[in-house]
């Protein structure tokens, strides 16, 4: 490891400076570019396979995009936007003219079960197509080159087999792969042509000397493999590019994944060469990044870090340190680190990761390796494979270069509970959409809730995933990616596209929402009503499908005298406890088209609002329409002991069959790691909470003085950053409802 980290020289101090302004700008605007032209090939390829027609429009794109290189850029390549919405208004609608959409939702259409519309229009679940969220293979590319993509291909079309009955999909598919790569390979010497252009142009020598060595890096990487640290850079930020501009008008939450990793031979072997520097080797990454906060607000392109290699040994090197530094010295939302813990990584990084994380930025997340990759192991991934999980997204665990993670629609616990409540019926529309349950009055017994609410949960996830299983098999015909098939492990070999089951590794992941309420819940209704007998159950359904109208007694008391998780209360840990093994049971009673399983996971996403919305009053004591807890956190200000308390509450049950991940969400005074002594208590915490079973953790280094202050005056505070769940955003461009939901969060204290 690094004794000491590399400081920048002035000029590439400056340089940074400049490109942080100018990604600002590059954020605004819509993508007209890659809409019109997108449009453009389709009109020109109807009636050909949907494979070859996507392509055919990614080329397209990618042929005739604005090819743009800024002042001091080292790494190049911009996503295809550049105009204002007023000026692109016309250009959109001739887009739209023109090609009307990919269709997937006219496909799926009138294949849901028919009364799953209504459960999505209810807040039960939502359900629709799924891309990203994962990590293609950066290592394989930088190793093979694009011509060794293509060449790949072109073995396993001479390979196929006549009489194969699937011969004429797969012959479509790797001839869409080979026009894709061939695309990416002229967009890459489309660069290189750019840069000779400026260069010939430009008078200053040292820029002079940049743009020609862009030149050279660009029109090497055009298909062959990357030679040094620079190359690697360049042509891993091409890949991440490509993929997100043939997913669609965003970053996908594609994550550029173990990034330490795939360049660490590179940055080694240019290091011990001296043709590099630590110090370039930083403004090069800082230069990485900047075009990572191109793409747009909030994308979460998770660059992991640390960890294991497959073998089992520890990977952080110094590399992990300069990530680290490079994202402390920018203070940007683009890229969202993950740090992998285990046993033996270096306290210098945990310091590292602590000293950033304490400036308020929200991350690096932290992910204790080995409850994740047990996680995956148990999910059938092979342990090697394992050991290179990725965070695909937020949370969602996913297997670098071989995975297709369909993840995050969200199902609402605490709907299913109000519907045990209330024989199946909506309080909120008075429409049937749950299973006819007995009424309340016919429940003489605790376990006669739990049954119900089981019978609920079964009910709603078997239409749950009726409906991913539309969409999955719609998006396979619709939405195919034979760029990013191109660079998932097993695609070729396999003549699969990633959407149709090509990939090694296939997860459906559904996440549940509102755990803390659910339980909360539970736990009153056992003491309040068969325990206590203070109040009987119809009375109390009552009361919820009134919204407490003219009973804020009860409210106050369900709120105050039944136990709370996130207390280390065994009570309701245990109703906790029983709540996430009833859903992850029932979510891995399926399968998809794709030859995978349907795994679960606890992210809250933004859904704790959205769904909130559509949730009626609950029996802890929450009003309808309220918003709903964060992950596996307690229910916003419940938790009054402390930390260690709290992690005691979210490791109650097995977090290694969440697979979808999880999110435990720590809110810190900001004196709580003030000085060396304040991060070393911090780390003990970390280390405590992995010690027993966590496997996230992720922190807020706020105090609610200053949250409320931006409210007030926010001009003042327009970069005050927060951790929301999974991504951290710039608190004002948040909802009020989930600026309130952050304020309301304990801050805790060591």
């Amino acid at each position: 490891m690094m004794e000491s980290l590399p400081q920048l020289d002035d000029d590439a101090q400056a340089r940074i400076n400049g490109l942080l302004v100018g990604s600002e700008k590059l954020r605004e605007g819509v993508f007209w570019q890659r809409r019109l032209f997108w449009a453009e090939s389709h009109a020109q390829t109807r009636g050909e396979p949907q494979v070859i027609r996507t392509a055919k429009a990614l080329a397209h794109v990618l042929d005739n995009m604005t090819v743009e290189i800024g002042e001091g850029e080292l790494i190049v390549g911009r996503h295809p936007k550049g105009e204002t919405p007023a000026q692109a208004e016309e250009r959109m609608a001739k887009a739209h003219d023109m090609w009307g959409g990919h269709g997937l939702h006219e496909w799926a259409a009138g294949q849901l079960p028919d009364d799953a519309p209504a459960m999505m229009a209810g807040g039960l679940f939502n359900s629709g197509s799924k891309t990203g969220h994962m990590t293609p293979d950066y290592a394989g590319l930088l190793h093979r080159g694009l011509a060794g993509a293509v060449e790949q291909i072109d073995r396993r079309l001479r390979r196929l087999n006549g009489a194969d009955p699937d011969y004429g999909e797969k012959r479509c598919f790797l001839k869409a792969a080979h026009i894709a790569c061939e695309g990416a390979a002229r967009f890459a010497i489309r660069y290189a042509e750019r840069a000779e252009e400026l260069a010939q142009q430009q008078e200053e020598p040292r820029r002079k000397g940049e743009l020609l060595r862009i030149a050279a890096a660009c029109r090497h990487v055009s298909g062959g493999p990357a030679r040094d640290f620079h190359e690697a850079v360049q042509l891993s930020w091409f890949l991440h590019l490509w993929v997100c501009i043939e997913n669609g008008e965003a970053a996908g939450a594609f994550a550029p994944g173990r990034v330490d990793q795939y360049l660490w031979p590179f940055f080694k072997a240019d290091l011990e060469a001296q043709r590099l520097t630590a110090g370039q080797a930083l403004e090069l990454l800082l230069c990485w990044w900047m075009k990572l906060n191109e793409i747009c607000y909030q994308a979460v392109q998770s660059v992991i870090l640390g960890g294991t290699t497959p073998q089992g040994r520890s990977a952080a090197n110094e590399l992990t340190q300069l990530c680290l530094e490079a994202t402390r010295l920018l203070g940007t939302l683009e890229p969202a680190l993950v740090l992998r813990v285990h046993r033996d990584t270096p306290r210098c990084i945990l310091q590292q990761a602590a000293r950033l994380l304490r400036t308020g930025i929200g991350f690096p997340q932290l992910y204790n390796d080995e409850v994740a990759c047990a996680c995956l192991e148990r999910a059938g991934v092979r342990r090697e494979h394992a050991r290179d999980y990725c965070i695909g997204g937020c949370v969602e665990l996913t297997v670098q270069g071989m995975s297709d993670p369909w993840v995050g629609n969200f199902f609402n616990l605490p709907k299913c509970l109000l519907l045990a409540l209330n024989k199946g019926v909506c309080a909120l529309s008075g429409e049937q959409l749950g299973a006819d349950t007995p009424p309340a009055e016919h429940m003489a017994r605790f376990e006669d809730v739990l049954a119900a609410f089981r019978t609920q949960v079964a009910f709603c996830l078997q239409r749950m995933v009726a409906c991913e299983n539309v969409f999955d098999r719609a998006q396979a015909h619709c939405t195919p990616y034979p760029l990013l098939s191109a660079n998932i492990l097993d695609c070729i070999e396999n003549a699969r596209d990633i959407t149709a089951g090509g990939a090694r590794y296939n997860f459906t992941e559904l996440q549940g929402v509102g755990l803390a309420n659910t339980a909360d819940s539970l736990a009153a209704i056992r003491k309040l009503v068969f325990e206590q007998r203070c109040i009987d159950l119809p009375e109390l359904v009552a009361a919820l499908m009134d919204d407490f109208a003219d009973a804020e007694d009860l409210r106050v008391r369900l709120q105050s005298d039944s136990p709370k998780y996130g207390n280390a209360d065994p009570e309701v840990d245990d109703l906790a406890r029983f709540v996430v093994d009833g859903f992850v049971a029932e979510v891995e009673k399926y399968s998809n088209p794709r030859g995978g399983r349907f795994r679960a996971g606890l992210l809250v996403w933004d859904q704790g609002d959205a769904m909130g919305q559509m949730t009626g009053a609950t029996p802890d004591g929450r009003r309808a329409g309220t918003v709903l807890a964060d992950s596996i956190g307690p229910a916003q200000g419940r938790d009054r002991h402390g930390p260690t308390c709290v992690i005691h509450s979210s490791t109650a049950f097995d977090h290694s069959r969440i697979v979808g991940g999880l999110v435990l969400n720590m809110k810190f005074l900001p004196s709580t790691l003030e000085g060396e002594e304040g991060l070393e208590k911090f780390i003990d915490l970390v280390r405590s909470y992995f010690s027993l079973g966590g496997m996230q953790m992720q922190v807020n280094v706020v105090d609610d003085r200053t949250l409320r202050q931006a409210q007030e005056r926010p001009e003042q505070y327009q970069n005050l950053t927060v951790r929301v769940s999974g991504w951290s955003a710039r608190f004002l461009r948040l909802s009020e409802r989930l600026q309130d939901e952050i304020i309301q969060r304990t801050a805790q204290s060591l």
